[in-house]
């Protein structure tokens, strides 16, 4: 069904598709369907903005203005693929049977290095980290190994730590075998489907418990020449897009369509219309 059209004749950039909660909607993107998250605003709407068609039947709505008609609102990506802890669910049990060092890894690198890469800015922008670094650090073992960091803390059945390394002054190995250990130097060495910058950045970050020297702007300094790395110097990474991806291409069509309608505008300039006979 094509998108209703105002009474002035333009249309709107983005159309109402359903309610899915209390100021919560499904949106559609005018120019090429795409789906998205919106949240009402409620303050005036500016000209010349992108706006929000809050009528399914506009067509039909003859008697309401344009202003009647809008709303701006506050759009976000409709993430509908489930959460990043049902995917983890979903596919562990699948990797049991052989382990993650048997295979090279769980995860796509391309992912894992998505996730690291956003978690990192997200923690970066909130509070710059603290002690939330170790916690991601935990995620991406989660992803590359297909199971669950044991805890730095020490372990309730047996009273030792299980996550351990060969660094001077760190806790021994367990001899109990309640817990499997983890050695942090060794725990991603075997993984022969991932980089090594990007085994040296989840190390990194399991070693940065309850550290107060770091902060997630360091920890993407290191990060970004990793993953420009990859995505530089291996098929999978050549092959790879993101978000940032996404937005330069939009940015360079948008130059192309100004360029398209000056080229446009400049050729109808140059008509003239005699005795209703049209001389270009």
């Amino acid at each position: 069904m094509a998108p209703p059209t105002f009474l002035n004749g333009t249309r709107p950039s983005y159309t109402l598709t359903k309610p899915l909660d209390t100021n919560l909607f499904l949106v559609r993107r005018s120019t090429d369907n795409e789906l998205f998250l919106a949240r009402p605003l409620d303050i005036p709407i500016p000209t010349n903005t992108n706006q929000v068609d809050d009528d399914d039947n506009t067509n039909n709505n003859t008697n309401q203005t344009d202003d009647e008609r809008t709303r701006m609102m506050l759009l976000f990506d409709h993430c509908d693929l489930g959460t990043l802890h049902e995917l983890l669910a979903e596919y562990e049990p699948e990797l049991r049977a052989a382990r993650a060092e048997e295979v090279g890894g769980f995860l796509p690198e391309g992912f894992v290095w998505h996730v690291a890469l956003g978690v990192l800015r997200g923690l970066m922008w909130l509070h710059e980290g603290g002690s939330d670094l170790f916690a991601v650090g935990a995620l991406l073992y989660r992803m590359m190994c297909g199971r669950t960091l044991p805890s730095a803390d020490e372990c309730a059945a047996c009273g030792c730590v299980h996550l351990i390394t060969d660094d001077a002054g760190y806790t021994r190995a367990c001899n109990h075998y309640c817990v499997e250990d983890v050695n942090i130097n060794n725990a991603f060495k075997p993984l022969f489907n991932y980089t090594a910058d990007l085994k040296h950045l989840a190390a990194l970050l399991l070693r940065l418990d309850g550290s107060r020297e770091w902060w997630a702007s360091d920890v993407l300094d290191i990060a970004w020449p990793g993953f420009e790395n990859w995505t530089a110097n291996t098929e999978d990474g050549r092959l790879y897009r993101d978000v940032s991806d996404d937005i330069r291409l939009r940015e360079q069509n948008a130059a192309k369509f100004k360029t398209r309608c000056g080229v446009v505008m400049e050729e109808e300039e140059n008509m003239e219309l005699f005795d209703d006979i049209l001389v270009v």
